[in-house]
């Protein structure tokens, strides 16, 4: 295509925008600054300017990722969200999220497991697997790594934990009901966490919350 005259250039949380004459924009993150000096009324091949951000990316993308890794675990969804919105061209982020999976460091079913770690003593099943989808989790991986992470036992344990710490604090029954359904747990383990803590304190609730 040739060169073009770059009429602006604008530096805008961690992204880089190229605006040429023909109205075209390249972006590419500040990470990588150093490697396009440019400056409006300069003439570049925007082209070739997406071409080498693409083919230098990787190690910039890559070295994002971890940061980005090393605060909790993520899906690759969000990690290439991550990138994309620094200014990583698709091609360049998706690729250092498939390297990412690859060598072990990120993943779908290591976030669920992460999340099943941090949460599974104050979360029910199905708000997990809420979570896991909202974050773009396929619904098999999210099924399998509860049934293999979250033990049904510890989940009703947890529940009836929750159960017993709102009954002292003077909590009416149904409330502590519908809070337990909130948090992802199923009705059988609502109600059997009612059962047992009902009359461990002087009022009782009432038979069954609806």
């Amino acid at each position: 295509m040739g060169t073009e005259r770059i009429e602006r250039v604008q530096r805008q949380a961690g992204v880089c925008r190229v605006t040429f004459a023909s109205g075209r924009v390249v972006a590419f993150p500040l990470a990588m600054k150093d490697l396009f000096r440019v400056r409006e009324g300069d003439e570049t091949d925007p082209d070739g300017m997406e071409r080498e951000v693409v083919a230098k990316g990787r190690p910039y993308a890559l070295a994002r990722l971890m940061q980005v890794q090393a605060a909790r675990d993520h899906t690759g969804k969000e990690l290439e969200e991550a990138l994309l919105r620094q200014g990583y061209p698709g091609e360049c982020a998706l690729e250092a999220v498939r390297e990412m999976e690859r060598a072990g460091l990120s993943g779908d079913g290591r976030y669920c497991e992460s999340l099943i770690r941090r949460k599974g003593k104050k979360e029910g099943r199905s708000r997990l697997a809420w979570e896991m989808r909202m974050r773009g989790v396929d619904g098999e991986t999210a099924r399998e790594t509860l049934e293999r992470y979250l033990d049904p036992e510890e989940e009703a344990e947890a529940a009836l934990l929750q159960a017993r710490k709102a009954r002292e604090r003077g909590t009416e029954e149904k409330k502590i009901f519908m809070s337990l359904a909130r948090k992802g747990y199923s009705r059988e383990i609502c109600l059997k966490a009612l059962r047992e803590t009902r009359g461990a304190l002087s009022g009782d609730g009432p038979e069954e919350a609806e």
